[in-house]
C-alpha cells in the first residue's frame, strides 16, 4: 500500500541510505502499530500536538524538518510525525540525520539520545511494505556543524500577514467567503466559508487559523478533491461520529501545515470564534481522537494523506489534472498565472488598487462600446470619458 508523501524505496536502496532500525525487520501492521502508538502517546503526554506555534520559527529557517546532508525537506507523513515529535521534546534545530549520514559526516550521536521514528514504503516485486526507521536531531548530535540559520531573528508579523493572505487568495477555486460575527464553519450545500472577522476573532492568528481550517474542509467538495463529507457538515463537530472526527482531524493537521508555512501560532481547536474550549471540552475531543486512532491503526496515516493533499491543493502543487475540475475548464498553467497576477496585485496599496480596477472597468466599458473616440456607449447613452470614468468608479465603490 503506498501513501501520499512517503517515499516508496527498494531494499537497496533503503539499505543505501542507511534507514535502519530495531523495528526494521517488522511488517506494515506492525509498523502501524508503532506510529500510532507513538502519536496517541504523544497525544496523552502533550494534549493536541498539532496545536503548536510556528511563529518561533526565525528568518532563514526551513518551515519544516530537513535531512541535513541531502537539504532535502521531509514531506507527508514524516513532515508532520517529525514535527510533532520535535514539540514532544522541545527540540528546535529542524535538522535530521541517519546514524549512517552522520557517520559519513564524521559525527557521532550523542550518550542517551533517543531517537525519532521515521517511516518509507518498500517496494518488493511481491508487495509494497511500511517500515519505521531511527533518525536523530541536530541537537543530538556531536562532530558536525550545522547551519545556525535556525538560530536567527524571529519573523516579522508583516511578513506573517502577506503569507497569510497569499495563502488564501493564491488557492485556485475556492469556495466564497462570508463573514460572520458568532463563529466560523464550512458549508458544502452553499460551497461557501462563514466565518469572524479578523477584530471578531481576536487576532491575527486566531483569524488566520480559522480560514485555513476552513479551507482544508472545503478542499473536500466535489469539484476540488472530493472526499466524502461527515454527516451534518458546518453543523458542528459530533464527538460520538468517526467519521466527523477524521473530517475535523484532517482540516486541524492541515491547519496547522498552513500556518507553518505562514510562521503563525496555530490556535487550536472547534468552530468557535476564539477556539478556546474549557477543559473539559479539550479533554473529550482528545479522548475521541485517541478512540478513532485505536478503533483503526491505519487512520493517522489516511488522515495526514488527505491533510497533505489538502494543503498541496490551496497551494497550486497537485498534478495538472487535478486543476482541470476548475470552472473554465484552466490548466494549472493558467492557474499559476493568475496566481501570479493577484501576487502582483496584493503589492499595491488600497488607493493604487482602486485606481488600477477604475481604469480597468472604463476600458471595458470602452471596447465593449467598439469605439475609440473620446465618446464611449454606456447602455444606449453616449456620454464623455470623463463621466464613463466616474461612473467605472461607481461601480468600484
Amino acid at each position: 500500500m503506498e501513501y501520499y508523501g512517503i517515499n516508496c524505496l527498494t531494499t537497496s536502496q533503503a539499505k543505501k541510505l542507511g534507514l535502519e532500525s530495531s523495528e526494521q525487520k517488522m511488517d506494515s501492521k506492525a509498523s502501524y502499530n508503532i506510529i500510532t502508538n507513538l502519536v496517541i502517546g504523544m497525544i496523552q503526554k502533550q494534549g493536541i500536538i498539532w496545536r503548536q506555534s510556528w511563529s518561533n520559527n526565525k528568518q532563514g529557517q526551513p518551515n519544516f524538518p530537513v535531512n541535513y546532508a541531502t537539504k532535502i525537506s521531509y514531506s507527508g507523513l514524516n513532515c508532520f510525525l517529525l514535527s510533532w515529535q520535535m514539540k514532544s521534546k522541545e527540540h528546535y534545530c529542524p535538522y535530521f540525520m541517519t546514524s549512517k549520514e552522520i557517520s559519513e559526516k564524521g559525527g557521532n550521536v550523542k550518550k542517551g539520545a533517543i531517537a525519532y521514528t521515521a517511516c518509507y514504503c518498500e517496494k518488493t516485486s511481491k508487495s509494497n511494505t511500511i517500515k519505521v526507521y531511527d533518525l536523530f536531531n541536530g541537537i543530538d548530535i556531536d562532530g558536525i556543524k550545522f547551519d545556525e540559520n535556525w538560530k536567527g531573528a524571529k519573523v516579522s508579523e508583516k511578513i506573517q500577514i502577506d503569507k497569510c493572505k497569499r495563502i488564501c487568495s493564491n488557492m485556485p477555486n475556492k469556495p466564497k467567503i462570508y463573514y460572520n460575527d458568532y463563529r466560523a464553519y464550512y458549508t458544502p450545500d452553499y460551497d461557501s466559508v462563514y466565518i469572524p472577522d479578523i477584530e471578531h476573532s481576536g487576532s491575527m492568528q486566531k483569524y488566520y487559523s480559522n480560514l485555513f481550517h476552513e479551507l482544508v474542509h472545503s478542499t473536500a467538495y466535489s469539484k476540488r478533491l472530493n472526499r466524502q463529507f461527515p454527516a451534518g457538515m458546518g453543523m458542528g463537530i459530533s464527538m460520538d461520529d468517526n467519521q466527523s472526527v477524521v473530517e475535523q482531524l484532517i482540516a486541524e493537521v492541515g491547519a496547522s501545515y498552513l500556518c507553518g508555512i505562514a510562521n503563525i501560532e496555530f490556535v487550536s481547536l472547534n468552530n468557535s470564534v476564539t477556539r478556546d474550549k474549557s477543559y473539559s471540552y479539550l479533554q473529550s475531543w482528545k479522548k475521541s481522537v485517541i478512540r478513532v486512532l485505536n478503533y483503526d491503526n491505519k487512520v493517522i496515516f489516511n488522515v495526514i494523506v488527505e491533510a497533505q493533499r489538502a494543503c498541496d491543493y490551496i497551494l497550486c502543487r497537485l498534478d495538472q489534472t487535478i486543476y482541470e475540475k476548475i470552472k473554465g475548464k484552466k490548466t494549472k498553467q493558467k492557474v499559476e498565472k493568475v496566481v501570479k497576477k493577484k501576487a502582483l496585485k496584493a503589492r499595491l496599496t488600497p488607493a493604487q488598487a482602486r485606481i488600477k480596477r477604475i481604469s480597468e472597468v472604463a476600458n471595458e466599458i470602452q471596447k465593449s462600446s467598439g469605439k475609440t473616440s473620446k465618446i464611449v456607449t454606456i447602455s444606449r447613452y453616449k456620454v464623455s470619458r470623463v463621466e464613463a470614468v466616474k461612473r467605472a468608479a461607481k461601480q468600484v465603490n
